[in-house]
Parts: structure tokens; sequence; C-alpha cells
């Protein structure tokens, strides 16, 4: 039968074996600490939680302030297309027709027109495209007023015709520099009266 002692040193060693394989069998791989309580590794570098290396961030390109978005610096390397065209010339809104004329007539309602009448020319506003026909002397020419549109032709104009009013169409010829009136009289029974003025220089 064994005694009171060999009892408590079977105790003790029981005791102090559950210790031991408290620590080597609990399966934990957690790293030991020091005595400030900070981990080191199996080398015994101290192991920092706050170290670990996520990688520098992201600070974009030249002038990204965001960190990944478009680069500034590219949009001033673009050019900017305005949409104009250095060749591009804006000749106005109408064909300029001002100018000193000759005159030929046919139809049988031309009245008292005459085809040389003194200074026969146009003088007109080319922004606003309104023109008036004028004249000097006695000899009877064209006058009134009319207005051209963008592609040279115009409808309605009251002229003169001598000294008869009438109503005209017409239209301009930018390369041959002639301007055509064909003109009814406003009067009834006046008949028709066609007009060609051919420009023969500035004013």
């Amino acid at each position: 039968m064994a005694t009171p002692l060999a009892l408590r040193v079977a105790l003790v060693a029981v005791v102090l074996g559950l210790g031991v394989c408290a620590g080597a069998c609990s399966g934990s791989d957690s790293p030991p600490v020091d005595d400030a309580g900070a981990a080191v590794d199996s080398g015994g570098g101290m192991l920092d939680a706050g170290s670990r290396d996520a990688g520098p961030p992201d600070a974009g390109g030249p002038g990204d302030a965001s960190g990944g978005g478009s680069d500034a610096g590219f949009d001033a390397a673009v050019p900017i297309d305005a949409g104009s065209d250095a060749g591009d010339v804006d000749a106005g809104p109408c064909p300029d027709i001002n100018g000193r004329y000759d005159l030929a007539l046919s139809g049988a309602g031309c009245g008292d027109l005459s085809m040389t009448p003194t200074q026969q020319r146009i003088d007109g506003n080319t922004s606003t495209c309104v023109y008036r026909p004028e004249f000097d002397g006695t000899s009877m020419g064209v006058g009134g007023s009319l207005t051209l549109m963008a592609d040279g032709t115009f409808t309605g104009a009251t002229i003169m015709l001598g000294s008869g009013s009438y109503t005209c169409d017409g239209s301009f010829n930018s390369t041959t520099s002639v301007l055509r009136l064909m003109c009814m009289a406003a009067a009834g029974g006046g008949g028709a009266c066609n007009v060609t003025m051919t420009r023969t220089g500035p004013l």
C-alpha cells in the first residue's frame, strides 16, 4: 500500500506535467512575448503589428491632386479646336452690288426710261443689304430701293424706271457683275420692262 508521502510526490508530478503540457500542447501558434508584452519572432526579432507594408499610396499622375483621376497635364497638351478655319472669310450677308452701271432695256412698258442716264449707279449698305439705284441729270434712269438676299436675288421691290413706278424682281450675278430687273408697271396698263444693269466700275 502506497504511503502518504508517495501519493504527494505522484500528485505533484501530475500537476507539474499538466502545467508543462498546457504550454506545449495547447496548439496555439501565437508568438512568444517579451517582458514588455511585445511579440517576438522565432529569430528573436520584434514583430510590430503596425509595421505591415501595404505599399506606397498611388499619388496619381503629374498635376493630379486626387491621386488617381485624370492628368491635368494632358489637357494642357491637347490643342483646342475653336471651330474656326483661318481660310474662311465672311464676305457679308449678301453680294456687294455698289458701283457705276450701264443700262440695256427690253419690253414695251419701259416708259421714259433712258438707256444713257447720267451717272447711273447703285449705292447701299452691305450689312443691311438695302441698295438704292440712283442717277444724275435730266436723262431718266433707274431709282428706288431694293433689298438683296444672300443668294443675290430680290422680289417685290418698288423701283422707279424713269418717271414710272414699277414692282420688280431680279438677281445679281457676282461673276459677270450684272443686275437683271424684271418689272411690271405699278399702275395698270403700263406693261413690262426688263432692265439689264452691267457694273462698269466702283462708285
